[in-house]
């Protein structure tokens, strides 16, 4: 049965894990390989030795899955074009190409492009090689941790990295982690990030308020004693808070332009626009927060916060403001109807 070529072809085009159970001389078989390979670049794994070693084969192979590289002969895996296209379609499979080409610039920028954990396996030149750290923490901001010790006190790599993923934090160089714009980046896009982070940035009210709400309070506990004891910082008022932190990222900014009191109604109603275009009219009652009017411009968008600037102010107002008086903050706009 497994001696039948016929039986075989129509098995490894159903399944290439098949090919492991034909007889040696259809192992060997082009036409049946081809099949099995055509499924699966992996089962390389289960072809002829020859065929391993086979360059037009191991091509195919790593053109549909790049991993399959591990089952080329050690001469292919030194080989630029092969090692080329696994590359391209598994970065990974760096880990199994031949010395020469994870110190080969070409090869190993291809490979972080695909997967920035690919930076592990480079030569040791490579990984102090600014462009491909670059390219690598774009994709992956967590292979910061496999750059040279140098380039992990680079300001611009560390804020890419993070900026993908936060918990690249932990990676980074003594300096950087110091950098409040760094960590504040980072624990915008994940607050567990503040655990990474040194004491100093642990006191501070305004990088503490962005962790827990991006870990939905989890990062509470990484909190300097003092905070804990903040009403603002409690992780179900943090969570709830619409108003952005000053440099956290992503979140759209609304100027307020008009503020209108109906004295007879006790009513006010605010006009706001977007950088974008939106105009957000918000009508509540005259003793409304700060924080009830960023609710509700926080509802047309698909943000949890936003950034309200009133209009002749540079800043936006703080999350610390979200329980103030609307009015009282924005009595340089108030006019009456």
């Amino acid at each position: 049965m497994w001696g039948d070529k016929a039986y075989v072809l129509q098995r490894v085009k159903e399944d290439y894990f098949w090919l492991d159970h034909a007889e040696p001389h259809l192992k060997a078989d082009p036409e049946v390989v081809l099949a099995a390979l055509a499924m699966d670049g992996r089962a390389l794994r289960f072809a002829d030795i020859c065929l391993q070693a086979n360059p037009e084969f191991v091509l195919q192979a790593v053109r549909h899955t790049g991993s399959a590289l591990v089952y080329a002969s050690p001469k292919l895996r030194a080989t630029r074009e092969i090692v080329l296209e696994a590359v391209r379609q598994c970065g990974r499979s760096l880990e199994v190409a031949s010395e020469a080409m994870r110190a080969d610039r070409e090869v190993v920028l291809e490979a972080v492009q695909q997967d920035g954990f690919a930076l592990e396996f480079a030569s040791d030149l490579l990984r102090s090689d600014r462009e491909v750290v670059l390219a690598a923490v774009r994709v992956c901001g967590c292979a910061l941790e496999h750059a040279d010790p140098v380039l992990k006190n680079d300001k611009e790599i560390v804020l890419e990295a993070v900026d993908q993923h936060g918990l690249a934090l932990e990676s980074a160089g003594p300096l950087p982690r110091a950098d409040r714009e760094i960590v504040l980046a980072a624990v915008s896009r994940h607050g567990g990030a503040l655990r990474f982070a040194p004491s100093k940035m642990k006191k501070d009210r305004e990088v503490v308020l962005e962790a827990v709400r991006r870990s939905s309070g989890s990062a509470w506990k990484h909190a300097e004693h003092r905070l804990k004891a903040d009403p603002l910082l409690d992780p179900c008022s943090a969570c709830l808070n619409p108003i952005a932190t000053p440099g956290s990222a992503g979140a759209p900014v609304f100027t307020v332009l008009e503020v209108t009191v109906r004295e007879v109604e006790a009513l006010v109603e605010m006009l706001a626009t977007s950088m974008t275009g939106m105009e957000v009219r918000v009508e509540l009652p005259v003793e409304a927060t700060v924080g009830d009017f960023g609710r509700r411009l926080v509802e047309p968008t698909r943000h949890r916060t936003v950034y309200m600037v009133l209009l002749g102010h540079s800043e936006p107002l703080s999350p610390f403001d979200v329980d103030r008086p609307f009015l009282d903050v924005a009595a340089h706009l108030r006019t009456s109807a």
